[in-house]
């Protein structure tokens, strides 16, 4: 279905995603109950102001997040939707660069989300490794690298905006992977608290923030200071 929102943030179409539900039955493993989830794919900007855009961004890094936990919840769990959310995963990882076109460029987009590109695909193969039981610590140590280079990419390419923050970008990209990461292992370890918490807080730290947790004692989730960053880095083209 295609729905047009003229007076908000943007134009969108709705895909159904097959997300299993949370958690998985401890008892047996089992995927068998399955919950629709609806992604928005964007195109920006339709009305690029400061509130809209900084919400399109949250929300990008949501449904990435999200997609990350659906990705590891299908293929731990072996369900048939393991390729198609994937698939969602590599889009929305994709579509990151229509909120960045319009600012640095094609060019320097593209140097922007490659690191993010890099991750999900080793993401894919982390999954892969912990279901097997195989030690992951130089997987996870490369993973953590692709995060850090996104950070670093990020702040070369819009650094003055970080300075108010007591936080880099740096900090919180660390503090997100680890619990992403984590989050993963206690599902295959059927450690269902831990699994749960682990996601919360790495959704709260990318965007559902403010962040509490130390060392962040209430600042901004990440991407509202990346899209408050870019806001004030080019006012020119926001309304």
């Amino acid at each position: 279905m295609y729905k047009k929102i003229t007076h908000n943030i943007i134009e969108e179409h709705w895909d159904n995603v097959c997300v299993p539900a949370e958690p998985v039955n401890p008892m047996n493993g089992s995927s068998s109950n399955m919950v629709t989830s609806r992604r928005v794919t964007a195109t920006w900007p339709i009305t690029p102001n400061t509130w809209n855009y900084v919400t399109a961004v949250r929300n990008q890094f949501n449904q990435f997040n999200s997609l990350l936990r659906a990705y590891a919840i299908s293929a731990l769990a072996n369900s048939p939707d393991t390729t198609y959310t994937k698939n969602e995963l590599l889009k929305v990882t994709d579509e990151f660069t229509t909120f960045f076109d319009p600012y640095f460029g094609s060019s320097s987009s593209m140097m922007l989300t490659a690191p993010l590109k890099n991750f999900v695909n080793e993401f894919v193969d982390y999954v892969d490794n912990v279901k097997a039981g195989r030690d992951v610590t130089s997987i996870k140590a490369s993973l953590m690298q692709k995060l850090q280079s996104f950070a670093d990419t990020m702040t070369a390419l819009s650094p003055q905006w970080w300075t108010s923050i007591g936080q880099t970008a740096s900090q919180y990209l660390t503090a997100y992977g680890t619990h992403a990461l984590d989050q993963v292992m206690f599902r295959k370890a059927s450690k269902w608290s831990e699994d749960i918490d682990a996601y919360n807080v790495a959704s709260n730290i990318i965007a559902n923030g403010p962040v509490y947790q130390t060392p962040f004692g209430g600042s901004p989730d990440f991407a509202t200071i990346l899209a408050n960053s870019i806001v004030r880095q080019f006012p020119d083209k926001f309304n």
